[in-house]
């Protein structure tokens, strides 16, 4: 996870200082998550993924998601595809409509 946290950051062209700031950290202690000196809490990595504009996943191996790639059928394809192409408040209200819908079930 961590080397991932430091492929991300540099993909989008920031900074450690930059990025700890961001996420409201010492870039020392960015360092440390990056280095894997350091576990990353939920709520700290929750704040990466969106620092990086990142789904949180991405910070995970298949492995360490537990799913192989081939978990994944064509209607989650589908769907994944059709909530990207939305616009933020329509992906808001979708993704809510479904957490809701999940605790129903």
């Amino acid at each position: 996870m961590a080397t991932r946290v430091r492929e991300a950051r540099i993909s989008k062209g920031l900074s450690q200082i930059a990025l700890a700031d961001e996420i409201g950290v010492t870039y020392q202690q960015l360092q440390k998550y990056e280095s894997g000196h350091n576990r990353i809490a939920v709520a700290r990595l929750s704040k990466l993924a969106r620092a990086l504009d990142l789904p949180v996943l991405a910070f995970f191996s298949i492995e360490e998601r537990g799913r192989s790639p081939q978990a994944i059928d064509h209607d989650e394809h589908l769907i994944v595809a059709a909530f990207r192409s939305l616009p933020p408040n329509f992906a808001k209200a979708f993704r809510e409509l479904v957490i809701a819908m999940a605790r129903s079930a």
